[in-house]
C-alpha cells in the first residue's frame, strides 16, 4: 500500500499602503527552502517567504510550521525582542501557538490575518519512468545474407526486363509480317490473272 502524502496551503491577508494584500503559501513552495520547509515572515526579502514592508516588523520576525502528525499549523517568535501577538495573547519566545482560520497576528504594529487553511491528502506513486523488462519486441532475422538477397533481386529484375524486350521486339515485327503476307497474296492473284489471259489466247488460236 502506498503511503499517504500530506499537502497543505495557508493564505494570509494584510494591509499595506492602504490596500489589502493576499498571499497563499503552499508546501510545494517552501519544501526546498533553506529553513526546513517552515514559513518565515519578516522584512528580509532574501530570506522570508512572506515579506512585510513595515518598520515595526523585524527582518525575520516569526516562523510558521506545519506538524504532519497533528496536521496543524503552529506559530513561533524568532527573537525575544520581537513584539508578536496572536488573538490578543503575546507570543512568548520559545513557545508555539496553534494557528486557525481567522486567527489575527500582530507583528509590531502590522496586523496579519489567516483567511484560509487547506490540508489534504494525496496517494504517492511508485512510477519510476522506467518501462518493465518484459516489454514485447520483434526479433531480428538471423543469418540474413544481404548478398544473396541482392543477387536474387537483380536476377528477377533482369528476367522481367528481357521478357519485356522480347515482347516489344515481337510487337514491332508483327506489322512487317502482315505486309509481306498481303504482298505475296497480291502477287499470286496477279499471276493467276495473267495465266488466265494466256489460256484464253491459246483457245482463240
Amino acid at each position: 500500500m502506498n503511503p499517504i502524502i500530506i499537502q497543505w496551503a495557508i493564505t494570509f491577508q494584510w494591509e499595506e499602503s492602504g490596500k489589502l494584500k493576499n498571499q497563499q503559501i503552499s508546501k510545494g513552495q517552501v519544501i526546498n527552502n533553506n529553513h526546513n520547509g517552515d514559513i518565515i515572515i519578516g522584512r528580509d526579502s532574501q530570506v522570508c517567504d512572506l515579506v512585510i514592508n513595515n518598520n515595526s516588523v523585524s527582518a525575520q520576525h516569526i516562523k510558521i510550521s506545519f506538524n504532519e502528525e497533528q496536521q496543524k499549523f503552529f506559530i513561533k517568535s524568532l527573537n525575544p525582542q520581537n513584539i508578536s501577538n496572536l488573538n490578543g495573547q503575546n507570543i512568548d519566545s520559545g513557545k508555539e501557538f496553534e494557528l486557525l482560520i481567522n486567527s489575527i497576528i500582530f507583528l509590531g504594529k502590522q496586523r496579519l490575518q489567516i483567511i484560509d487553511i487547506q490540508i489534504y491528502q494525496l496517494p504517492s506513486t511508485d512510477y519510476s519512468g522506467i518501462l518493465p523488462a518484459n516489454t514485447h519486441s520483434i526479433p531480428a532475422p538471423q543469418n540474413l545474407n544481404l548478398n544473396e538477397v541482392s543477387s536474387s533481386s537483380n536476377t528477377s529484375h533482369t528476367t522481367k526486363l528481357n521478357s519485356h524486350l522480347n515482347e516489344t521486339r515481337f510487337s514491332r515485327k508483327e506489322p512487317t509480317i502482315i505486309v509481306a503476307i498481303i504482298g505475296g497474296i497480291a502477287t499470286i492473284i496477279s499471276a493467276f490473272i495473267n495465266l488466265s489471259g494466256y489460256i484464253a489466247i491459246l483457245f482463240e488460236l
